[in-house]
């Protein structure tokens, strides 16, 4: 991708390659939550000396020529849809503005080791090493959600989201206090929305947000039976305004 201007990062290569090596996707086996690799035993590549080669399982397929020539085929095809729509002034470190990414997809590329348990991650969750808070924002909540979870998530403008923490948190939260702190921890704050949830599965990626702590607010959100819990109120700056057509589509009511 030198030709594109695209240069990969060492770490970039490195989680690509735990990628490939099915180390990322995780599924229950006798009750434990493994790596498709641990699973079925996969090694799809191997490096020695700072150079890649095939592992002994994906040697074992490329033996079926119709495997090798599909395999080839992909390949080829995943290079060819890269460059047609790759701009370098809407790609920022791994994902393309206002294209759609799930969550397993922006983990992936973040980095991650594995791929966390949604119930986790509910709309935000800061990374074990601290270096990234992915944001995912349900914009259009529905009416039948338990009172906790009805966050008055909203843009301020094209370029400024006022996003909500997760329930029962105040301004000392670790999770809150990590974001706040971005200035000074350099915490990666990648911010995902879909419209509603009849969209699907995946998120439009917006752009990094910038925190602006003196702006962070402590508040209350109604709950079931009359009660309250605290929630803090945060502000995100995006790198770059969303687009007017999307900016329109993600704040109309749904259909």
């Amino acid at each position: 991708m030198l030709e594109l201007g695209y240069f990969p990062t060492i770490d970039a290569i490195k989680s690509a390659l735990h990628s490939l090596n099915l180390k990322f996707v995780m599924q229950l086996s006798n009750g434990k939550r493994r790596s498709l690799a641990e699973i079925f035993s996969f090694e799809v590549i191997r490096v020695e000396d700072q150079k890649i080669f095939a592992g002994p399982s994906l040697e074992q397929l490329l033996r079926n020529d119709l495997f090798a020539t599909y395999l080839l085929d992909a390949a080829e095809f995943s290079l060819l849809k890269f460059k047609s729509d790759f701009d370098l002034s809407d790609y920022c470190d791994g994902f393309k503005r206002e294209s759609k990414y799930s969550r397993e997809d922006v983990f992936r590329i973040l980095g991650w080791e594995q791929n966390p348990n949604a119930l986790n991650v509910g709309g935000y969750v800061v990374s074990r090493d601290g270096s990234n808070c992915p944001i995912f924002l349900n914009y259009h909540k529905e009416e039948t959600i338990s009172d906790s979870t009805k966050y008055e998530d909203r843009f301020q403008d094209p370029k400024t989201l006022i996003y909500m923490s997760k329930s029962k948190r105040t301004l000392q939260s670790p999770d809150v206090a990590s974001i706040a702190a971005q200035a000074s921890n350099n915490i990666r704050i990648p911010i995902f929305v879909k419209k509603s949830n009849d969209e699907g599965l995946s998120f439009y990626f917006l752009g990094d947000g910038k925190a602006d702590p003196a702006k962070f607010e402590e508040s209350r959100m109604p709950i079931e039976g009359g009660e309250s819990v605290s929630v803090v109120k945060m502000s995100l700056e995006l790198s770059k305004s969303v687009s007017p057509s999307l900016f329109k589509y993600l704040t109309a009511p749904p259909d």
